[in-house]
């Protein structure tokens, strides 16, 4: 999967090992793609049913959600995002 990228690899091996500079030259598309696998991965797991959707604290009366949580993220919105290009580096 890394073959030739072996930025990449250290990347999602030991993301705090990449500098700026490597950063930004990482090809989006293919960690975009991995990202997607992952992520794919992460929503099939038992347990993230809770994850793969935004709360709605009307439906579970959690007046003080917002409140709480300050900047809510969730699997789905995650997938979008990737989808339509949303995080351009990883």
């Amino acid at each position: 999967m890394f073959e030739g990228r072996p930025g990449l690899k250290d990347l999602f091996t030991n993301p705090d090992s990449i500098s700026s500079e490597e950063l930004a030259s990482a090809d989006v598309e293919t960690w975009q793609k991995i990202a997607t696998r992952v992520l794919s991965s992460c929503s099939k797991l038992k347990g993230s049913y809770y994850f793969l959707e935004p709360v709605d604290p009307i439906r579970f009366n959690i007046t003080d959600y917002f409140d709480i949580i300050s900047t809510p993220m969730d699997l789905g919105t995650v997938k979008l995002r990737l989808m339509h290009n949303y995080y351009m580096t990883p």
